[in-house]
């Protein structure tokens, strides 16, 4: 494990557009198994290959502007579905 430790060392890592990339993937490839389309579950590689892409980059200044301009376009979606469901559970 110390190797890849080394290897992380100048890397930018997993951030909140990686995650969001990895569950696009997860779920595109979920809806591949219900979908009669042969090409359709190959879709799901593409954001894989991008979250990966990003965890290993060396550019890290330009990978954290992409995270922020994520975030700004995130945060308002996510902060309303938050905002149901405390309305939802009556908190």
């Amino acid at each position: 494990m110390n190797w890849f430790r080394k290897f992380m060392i100048g890397r930018y890592g997993p951030d909140h557009l990686s995650a969001g990339l990895l569950f696009l993937s997860l779920l595109i490839s979920l809806i591949g198994m219900f979908v009669p389309v042969s090409w359709f579950g190959y879709l799901s590689y593409i954001p894989l290959v991008l979250c990966f892409y990003r965890m290993f980059s060396k550019n890290i200044y330009r990978r954290r502007a992409e995270n922020n301009k994520f975030l700004v376009f995130w945060n308002p979606i996510a902060s309303w579905f938050f905002k149901r469901k405390k309305t939802l559970n009556g908190f």
